[in-house]
């Protein structure tokens, strides 16, 4: 062999010489492995968020981990980068990490983008004023961060804790007692932070001005319900509520039965359901009313009375 050698195929090559002298000495064989790499090591790479594969082009509220490891069937991977972390809020952000062989040659991947959003959003806790029976909607002024992911609207949810909870970015109120009444609102981002809020609902008699007490004809009702053949029938006597009036009787929240107001005042109502004695919600129109529900009393029946009348005094027979 020459005094040097070239390889180019990729793998390993054993190489054997002999060294002569000027006096024409020859020593012995020696041999040795020379290794050729021309590939590059191959990159995997994966990103996580809080341990789980994370998908690139969508929200977490969890900082992301982008992981590289490489492989190298020639000389071997020499290093590898660190673990690139994402953790500032934001979309569209990537990492891009790499690796290197023993022969120098260098490999790199790319995760994104990346959307991370780890502040909650937030809506000012406030009071409404309000009159007793008037209704009164209420609106989340729920916002977000800028970069955010923005707020779900499907997870705004109301509760006054007497009612069935309200979903919407708008829910209506009416409450017939003065007082503070607080509704509790909870909302959440794409990205899973949740955060929550009290609107007050500050409900007030009115009040007097100038010495003159300023009143509204209140809506009132007496009603009383009797149960045959497997209906109640309910009765009441409403007074101030308009003509044709809609009126709804409800309890715990579930609708018994609906009707409208006639013209003298006079509403029926009339269920399947068999009622007990007690508390019930009626909404006449606009006005909610608590009312308490009482069997009618039953009529007895008693003979006439018969008078005869004389010139002295009447007789009874």
């Amino acid at each position: 062999l020459p005094a040097s050698a070239t390889f180019t195929a990729a793998g390993p090559h054993t190489v054997t010489g002999t060294v002569r002298d000027a006096a024409g000495n020859v020593s012995a064989p020696a041999w040795g492995t020379a290794w050729v790499d021309v590939a590059p090591p191959v990159p995997v790479i994966g990103a996580l968020a809080a341990g789980l594969p994370y998908s690139p082009g969508t929200w977490t509220r969890q900082a992301v981990t982008v992981r590289l490891t490489c492989t190298d069937e020639g000389s071997g991977v020499q290093s590898t980068d660190a673990d690139a972390v994402v953790s500032a809020d934001g979309p569209g952000q990537e990492r891009t990490v790499g690796c290197r062989d023993r022969v120098g040659h260098v490999a790199s991947a790319t995760v994104g983008p990346i959307a991370v959003d780890a502040t909650p959003p937030t809506a000012p806790s406030r009071t409404v004023p309000a009159s007793p029976g008037t209704p009164v909607t209420l609106t989340a002024d729920v916002t977000d961060a800028p970069g955010g992911s923005g707020v779900d609207p499907a997870s705004i949810v109301w509760s006054d804790g007497a009612s069935a909870p309200r979903t919407g970015e708008r829910a209506t109120y009416a409450f017939a007692e003065p007082g503070d009444h607080v509704v509790a609102l909870r909302f959440a981002d794409r990205a899973g932070n949740s955060g929550s809020a009290a609107v007050t609902v500050a409900v007030r008699a009115a009040a007097a001005t100038r010495g003159v007490t300023v009143t509204r004809p209140a809506t009132r009702a007496s009603c009383a319900m009797r149960q045959s053949r497997g209906r109640t029938v309910v009765t009441c006597a409403v007074a101030r509520a308009g003509a044709a009036a809609p009126a709804r009787l409800s309890r715990d929240g579930t609708t018994i039965a609906r009707g409208r107001v006639s013209a003298t005042g006079r509403l029926t109502l009339t269920t399947r359901r068999r009622l007990r004695p007690g508390a019930y919600r009626l909404v006449v129109g606009r006005t909610a009313l608590t009312i308490r529900l009482r069997r009618a009393a039953r009529r007895s029946w008693h003979p006439p009375r018969s008078v005869t009348k004389t010139s002295q005094s009447p007789t009874m027979r």
